[in-house]
């Protein structure tokens, strides 16, 4: 049917490469490709399940590289929600966002750093603070999604966590994120 020719079309030119290149003739690449075409799998559900976008970072660090596995932004329409990274050495996925404060801003941060943490850490996500340009802060939260398998609703959960994590810290200490976007 026509609205599966897209799908077809996709399938066909992965499953070319895959059986094109002799490097996956090895068992150990292709479990590692198995494992990876899994938790791609698994977010690509995700996303299609809450109607989010992916955005393929264009930095080359988000590329797929010796390092890193994956790395996409997720938006819902145009607000952004993050991103879900994963190295290829790492036991799960990493959901997070980075928040840059603006100079002005900074002392409230400061002044309120132990509830900001607190205030995370009750969501199962991690608060890391950082001197950015201009004497701006950047706050990084994150929480990991471990699993023998990457699903959906491990997704869902750290998402959840993540967007209830940058409520709280607006509630606490409101500001302006400097980030372009």
């Amino acid at each position: 049917t026509p609205r599966y020719s897209a799908e077809a079309a996709t399938a066909s030119a992965i499953l070319e490469v895959i059986t094109r290149n002799h490097r996956l003739r090895d068992p150990k690449a292709l479990r590692g490709l198995s494992q990876f075409l899994l938790d791609l799998g698994a977010l690509l559900r995700y996303a299609a399940q809450e109607g989010f976008a992916l955005g393929w970072g264009q930095a080359s660090q988000a590329r797929p590289g010796p390092v890193m596995e994956f790395y996409f932004d997720l938006y819902k329409g145009s607000q952004s929600l993050g991103y879900v990274s994963k190295g290829w050495r790492d036991p799960g996925v990493r959901i997070g966002d980075l928040l840059r404060v603006a100079r002005q801003d900074a002392g409230r941060i400061k002044r309120h750093v132990k509830a900001l943490l607190e205030a995370c850490a009750n969501q199962g996500v991690t608060l890391q603070l950082s001197a950015g340009a201009d004497g701006a802060i950047e706050l990084h939260v994150w929480t990991p999604v471990y699993g023998t398998a990457l699903t959906p609703r491990g997704l869902h959960q750290a998402v959840k966590a993540l967007q209830a994590c940058k409520r709280r810290i607006r509630r606490i200490c409101p500001f302006e994120d400097s980030a372009v976007r």
